[in-house]
């Protein structure tokens, strides 16, 4: 018979395995300086981690503003070899467009980020590992005060 630690610690240390191993499978944001000559290259590396776990948390609205703001760059920037032969109003679209995509998928990135807590359930002495991300568990606090608001509003709760 084993001693009832020694199935703790080994639940433990694969619970911990199996969340290093989902951290590994995750890409890394990493912020994108544009260049003419590597852009159709750096264009289909953001398209392809819009669709992997790194932007998970990525709202359809800014998906499409990045699409958009790819779609723009690559108008400004098709037969362009260098920054400084574009007109500076060019330059600047392409810098506007670039600021706004690393915005949205750097706030999506630490959205998308997972974290693993353990957590005791009412009425189980057992504890279990609860992975979410940080946008579902902003959202799941918002809708309990949301919740306890409703109930305040209808004089089922005290007002404080």
């Amino acid at each position: 018979m084993r001693h009832p630690f020694t199935c703790f610690a080994l639940a433990f240390v694969l619970a911990l395995s199996a969340c290093a191993a989902d951290a590994a499978k995750r890409k890394e944001h990493q912020n994108v300086e544009f260049s003419p000559q590597r852009f159709a290259e750096q264009r289909d590396t953001i398209l392809e981690s819009l669709h992997d776990e790194t932007y998970t948390e990525l709202t359809d609205e800014n998906r499409s503003a990045v699409l958009a703001a790819l779609a723009r760059m690559e108008a400004r920037l098709s037969g362009v070899s260098r920054f400084e032969d574009m007109d500076k109003r060019d330059q600047t679209a392409v810098f506007n467009d670039q600021e706004l995509i690393n915005n949205l998928l750097t706030q999506a990135a630490a959205d998308s980020r997972l974290i693993c807590k353990r957590e005791k359930f009412v009425g189980s002495n057992r504890t279990t590992n609860v992975c979410l991300t940080v946008g579902e568990r902003r959202r799941l606090a918002e809708a309990a005060q949301d919740q306890m608001r409703g109930l305040q509003g209808s004089g089922y709760l005290p007002r404080e």
